[in-house]
């Protein structure tokens, strides 16, 4: 299925058409995401030559379930050719499936549940200095742009939980993370073009010495921990080990069999190389889709306050009515396992990344591949980018009941309650083999952050009188520069000190 087609123009004028209903920067996802009633099916085409190869758009939870049981797909030459750059070397979302396999059992102990409880003080200390610069921000009064907080609160997650060193952004620009932020802005990702840049002659250097300081930081910072490893000094360290830690403990410990062993017989440099393209991977993808959904989850609980009432209820009754971030820090660090009882504030964050997912899933066809809609239709993946729509599935209303309300009992409710989620329609972080590995810490970072925040402060965001709203509000997905959907205008807000 496809919209009507023009031959000079394909489906440009079409796309452009239905944008027009939304503020000029809306992310395109939303603007796909309110034709679920044209395209009910779930797949159709679009046709928006020069800029791509033909879209295959899946907005059906069905559809999208299907591709999980191909290993084939691959990203296409395009976003793989930029995140080569951005990496400054090869990473797993651009690996080819024999190439990832190896590497992604090697982070998978890293990035489990339980290894992230582990990991929890270290977030909470983190948290804790957010906290902090909230604070002192609201006894300044005026604006506070929240996104700006939330970012650089990611990136001081990322240094502390991936490299066991602390960058301190949240406090002084730190020169790897000032350096990271610099080279994306370099690129443009989505509807997002400033030929100023693209056509910059001074593009090319920048972008190359922008990846050396990159290569040249984190460099150091592995033969660092390498050296420790094999001298024997990291054994006596106490607390949790970092993921590059780890990652050199497996890449030094002796080759066995299995998928790991491949890694083990690389050479140090080769390793090492691979290992930093990694690092600066978890370090792009993790810390702008978390600051988003940080930024929405507060926009969610300003606008229904009977949810706030019931996260800090919770919150008073899991960890006590002792507000101070000491206390929680406290806790965390002796029995991080009470953050797993926090069901409601898990069904808050839940319910914010299904209406706000800051992402999206994109793939090249393939000859083999064919796949089919609510109906039976199969349709061909060949010579197509195919594209799985987070925020069109999250909001079909064939899948969801009241699919633009905000409810987060959903995510508590029991098997044939009309509320009860659609197997597979929620993919925030996708689903199947290649699923964001990530997710486990994403979610302990914004559990904190919300236990650490939603009782001490009264967040309101503080957009000018008129400005435009898409589904209800002036905080909406833009696609700024970066790798993803952003929260618009920053989040700007005013905070003050919640009542006890």
């Amino acid at each position: 299925m496809a919209p009507d087609h023009s031959f000079l123009f394909g489906h440009l004028k079409y796309t452009a058409e239905f944008q027009k209903a939304l503020p000029e920067s809306t992310a395109i996802n939303t603007g796909i995401a309110l034709l679920h009633d044209k395209y009910p099916n779930g797949v159709w085409y679009l046709d928006v030559w020069p800029f791509s190869q033909p879209l295959m758009v899946i907005t059906s939870p069905i559809t999208a379930t299907q591709m999980q049981k191909y290993s084939s797909w691959i990203k296409p030459v395009d976003i793989n050719d930029a995140f080569m750059v951005l990496c400054a070397g090869n990473n797993t979302f651009s690996m080819t499936e024999q190439e990832w396999k190896p590497w992604r059992s090697l982070f998978n102990p890293s990035f489990s549940a339980s290894y992230m409880l582990e990991l929890a003080p270290l977030i909470a200390r983190e948290a804790e200095v957010l906290c902090s610069n909230i604070r002192r921000k609201a006894q300044s009064g005026g604006l506070i742009e929240m996104e700006t907080l939330f970012s650089s609160l990611a990136l001081d997650v990322i240094g502390s939980t991936s490299l066991e060193t602390t960058f301190g952004h949240q406090i002084r620009p730190n020169y790897l993370a000032t350096v990271l932020r610099r080279q994306v802005e370099w690129f443009s990702f989505g509807s997002v073009v400033d030929p100023w840049k693209l056509l910059n002659p001074f593009r090319p250097l920048v972008i190359w010495n922008n990846k050396r300081v990159m290569r040249n930081y984190l460099g150091a910072e592995i033969d660092k921990r390498y050296a420790e490893l094999k001298h024997g000094s990291t054994d006596k360290k106490q607390g949790p080990k970092s993921i590059i830690s780890l990652a050199l403990k497996e890449y030094a410990s002796a080759p066995a069999n299995g998928e790991k062993s491949v890694l083990q017989k690389l050479p140090y440099g080769q390793f090492k190389a691979t290992l930093i393209g990694q690092i600066i991977m978890f370090m792009l993808a993790g810390h702008e889709t978390t600051s988003t959904t940080m930024c929405f989850c507060f926009d969610m609980l300003f606008r229904n306050p009977e949810t706030l009432r019931k996260i800090r209820a919770e919150h008073d009754e899991v960890f006590g009515s002792d507000r101070s971030q000491s206390h929680i820090c406290s806790i965390v660090g002796s029995e991080p396992e009470r953050l797993n009882k926090l069901s409601y504030t898990l069904a808050v964050i839940k319910e914010t990344l299904r209406l706000q997912p800051p992402v999206s899933s994109i793939h090249d066809g393939n000859p083999a591949i064919n796949l089919t809609d609510d109906n039976g239709v199969t349709y061909p993946t060949d010579g197509m980018k195919v594209w799985v729509i987070h925020t069109a599935i999250h909001r079909n209303p064939k899948y969801w009941k009241e699919p633009d309300a905000f409810i987060p009992e959903r995510w508590l409710a029991k098997e044939g309650d009309p509320l009860y989620p659609f197997k597979g329609a929620w993919r925030p972080f996708e689903f199947g083999s290649r699923n964001c590995i990530g997710q486990s810490l994403a979610l302990m970072e914004l559990k904190l952050v919300l236990l650490m925040a939603c009782r001490e402060f009264d967040v309101t965001p503080a957009y000018e009188k008129g400005a435009p709203e898409v589904y209800g509000s002036p905080a909406y997905m833009v696609q700024d520069k970066g790798l993803g959907g952003k929260c618009s205008d920053g989040f700007p807000c005013t905070v003050s000190f919640a009542k006890a």
